[in-house]
């Protein structure tokens, strides 16, 4: 999950940009934060998830697919997706086993 609060701009081409706190407005290229980018990061999680919910991130033999093996099939799927440019992390409160998400 992608959660923005913020502003945007476009610039005189029309292509869109995030405005991080500390924008140079004149700047958008070197202090925005290029939508195109934002997109392509959405798009390699997107397809990790949808491709280890489909199976992929099954491992262990117990007919389905928790929540740490999603975890971890995304993680690196996404470092290939990217080209390792991109290392998504995930945080989970130490009480919060893993659970289930998808049976085989």
């Amino acid at each position: 999950m992608v959660f923005y609060s913020g502003h945007g701009d476009r610039d005189g081409a029309g292509a869109f940009y995030l405005l991080p706190h500390d924008v140079e407005p004149a700047l958008l290229l070197a202090t925005g934060v290029p939508g195109s980018q934002i997109k392509g990061i959405v798009q390699d999680i997107t397809l990790a998830l949808t491709e280890g919910l489909s199976g992929k991130a099954y491992v262990n033999g117990d007919e389905a697919i928790y929540s740490n093996e999603l975890d971890a099939y995304v993680s690196e799927r996404v470092k290939d997706l990217s080209n390792g440019e991109q290392h998504p992390v995930t945080v989970q409160p130490g009480t919060i086993r893993s659970f289930p998400l998808a049976k085989q």
